[in-house]
């Protein structure tokens, strides 16, 4: 008896500390609160990264505020993470999902502007899908399916609930910290569509019109459109634990601040 009250004690009450514990880890480093080796990988690889993040985002029409706050949770910015499932690269993209999309290897998942187009892209088509931010990052989390079988309502998964409340909250504390229009000042040199290359037909292809994701619509895309060739590929959705390496880089400076024992934004 005493074990099964335990059991449930447990099952009620650990997912909530660990979230708690993640959010405060990751929170810490970002404010600049710490000066551990991981934080400092986190802050370097977040300036490293912070352009690609921008520009992806923006071309794809989402803001980049929302999806600097999931590859935080996904990745810690680090473009060379992979999880116990093999999801790979800052947004932890599934490699089985790469190669049956575009015949993309793994490898191609490790690129910074591949992972984060194919994130952004997945995580816009399952807003359409189910027409809620908390949805959307619930189904990019846990999969489209289990949003499903819970009747298109948040998973009772512990991993998900604090995937949705961390990501959510450090969304939150980047639009106050950074208010205003985040893809004003891109690159405007693409079209409205953007040819990439792919490993099956070793030709180029062209991207179909750029999504739509709240307010981050199809006038702000044209105002931030950049040209690439790397290829994009998506995520099928399948439940990832990121498990972050500690890939280190050297001093990198950003229209923010640098990398020297500073935080990207405080209370």
């Amino acid at each position: 008896m005493n074990k099964l009250i335990w059991a449930v004690t447990a099952a009620l009450f650990l997912p909530t500390l660990a979230e708690a514990g993640q959010r405060e880890r990751v929170e810490s480093c970002l404010k600049g609160r710490k000066q551990t080796p991981s934080c400092r990988n986190m802050l370097a690889n977040y300036w490293k990264h912070e352009s690609v993040i921008e520009r992806g985002a923006c071309l794809e029409g989402v803001d980049p505020r929302l999806m600097k706050s999931l590859i935080a949770y996904e990745s810690m910015y680090d473009n060379k993470a992979v999880s116990p499932v093999s999801a790979t690269g800052l947004t932890q993209v599934m490699p089985a999902t790469a190669m049956s999309e575009f015949g993309l290897n793994r490898s191609r998942l490790y690129h910074p502007e591949t992972s984060v187009r194919a994130g952004t892209r997945y995580l816009n088509k399952m807003h359409r899908q189910f027409g809620r931010l908390d949805l959307a990052l619930a189904a990019y989390n846990a999969g489209p399916g289990k949003v499903k079988q819970a009747g298109n309502r948040i998973p009772n998964i512990g991993e998900t609930k604090a995937y949705l409340n961390n990501v959510t909250a450090l969304y939150s504390a980047f639009k106050q910290k950074f208010p205003g229009q985040q893809c004003v000042g891109q690159t405007a040199k693409a079209a409205a569509t953007t040819p990439v290359q792919t490993a099956s037909n070793g030709g180029r292809v062209t991207l179909p019109s750029k999504l739509t994701f709240g307010s981050y619509g199809a006038a702000k895309q044209k105002q931030a459109a950049v040209h690439t060739t790397q290829p994009v590929s998506r995520n099928n959705g399948g439940q990832r634990i990121s498990q972050p390496g500690g890939t280190r880089f050297g001093r990198e400076n950003s229209r923010m601040g640098s990398v020297s024992g500073n935080g990207i934004y405080s209370n």
